[in-house]
C-alpha cells in the first residue's frame, strides 16, 4: 500500500491540527461532511476511521492536500467553500462501491472470498459495494490490498474537489524541487526551454539518434573560421 497508512491516530491529528490552522469548530466540519457532531468527534478523537469521501471532503474544507493526511507535512490551511458535501460523498461512496465490485470480478474473487482475505464480513463488503454504506479507509485499504490495486484509483479526480486534490499535488511536487529549479521554471523567458524539453521527452530513443547525427552534421559543415568560434565557445 505504499505511502497510504490508515492511521485513526495520525489522522485524527491532522486533522485537528488543520482545523485550529483555519480556525474552524468541530461542528463546522461535522456540516461539511453531512455528519453529527459525536460522530466528527470520534473521528477527530481517534475512535474512529473516516470513509474515503470523507476525508477527501474534509481536506478540501480545511484547505490541505489529501495527501497530508497521510504523510509528514506540516498543516497550513485557509478557508475554501463547499458545496453539498451531502451529495458528494453519496455519489463519491457509490462510485467507490462500484469501482471495488468491477475490480473484484474481473479478478475473478468471490464475496466469499474477499470477505476471507480482507476478514471484513460478507454482509458489510456487499453494502460496501453497493454504495450503501461508507467505506473506513482501513477497510478500503485492505480491499485494494486483496485486489493488487493502487489505492489512488479510488480517488476522486473529477470535481472541483479532485481538481483541486490534482492542483495541490502539482504544487506540492513544484515546491520539492531546488530553488534554482523552481526559478528556472517561473521565468517566463524560460518558457521555450520547458517546451523543447517536453519536445524531446516525447522523441523516441531513434528519433533522438536521428537528431544527434543531425547536429553533428551541421557542426561537421560550418565554415572553418565558424567552427573554430564555436570550439572556443565551448572552451
Amino acid at each position: 500500500m505504499g505511502e497510504y497508512k490508515a492511521d485513526a491516530e495520525i489522522i485524527a491529528q491532522k486533522l485537528t491540527q488543520a482545523r485550529f490552522a483555519c480556525g474552524k469548530s468541530m461542528k463546522d466540519c461535522a456540516a461539511a461532511i453531512a455528519t453529527s457532531n459525536a460522530h466528527y468527534k470520534k473521528i477527530e478523537c481517534g475512535e474512529i476511521l473516516p470513509t474515503l469521501p470523507e476525508l477527501e471532503t474534509l481536506s478540501y474544507f480545511l484547505n490541505i492536500p489529501l495527501s497530508s493526511l497521510f504523510g509528514n507535512q506540516k498543516i497550513v490551511a485557509v478557508t475554501v467553500s463547499l458545496g453539498s458535501s451531502a451529495r458528494f460523498i453519496e455519489i463519491r461512496n457509490s462510485a467507490i462501491g462500484t469501482l471495488l465490485q468491477i475490480e473484484r470480478e474481473k479478478k475473478a474473487i468471490t464475496l466469499k472470498e474477499m470477505a476471507e482475505r480482507s476478514e471484513i464480513q460478507r454482509s458489510r463488503l456487499k453494502r460496501y459495494e453497493s454504495g450503501t454504506i461508507g467505506i473506513p479507509i482501513h477497510d478500503l485499504l485492505k480491499m485494494a490490498e486483496v485486489l493488487s490495486i493502487d489505492p489512488a484509483i479510488f480517488f476522486d479526480k473529477n470535481s472541483p474537489i479532485g481538481l483541486w486534490q490534482s492542483s495541490q499535488q502539482t504544487l506540492q511536487a513544484f515546491l520539492a524541487q531546488p530553488s534554482d529549479l523552481q526559478e528556472f521554471i517561473i521565468d517566463p523567458a524560460n518558457l521555450p526551454y520547458l517546451e523543447l524539453a517536453q519536445k524531446l521527452k516525447g522523441l523516441q530513443p531513434q528519433d533522438l539518434g536521428v537528431m544527434a547525427g543531425a547536429i553533428q552534421l551541421i557542426l561537421q559543415n560550418l565554415p572553418v573560421n565558424q567552427s573554430d568560434q564555436t570550439d572556443q565557445a565551448k572552451e
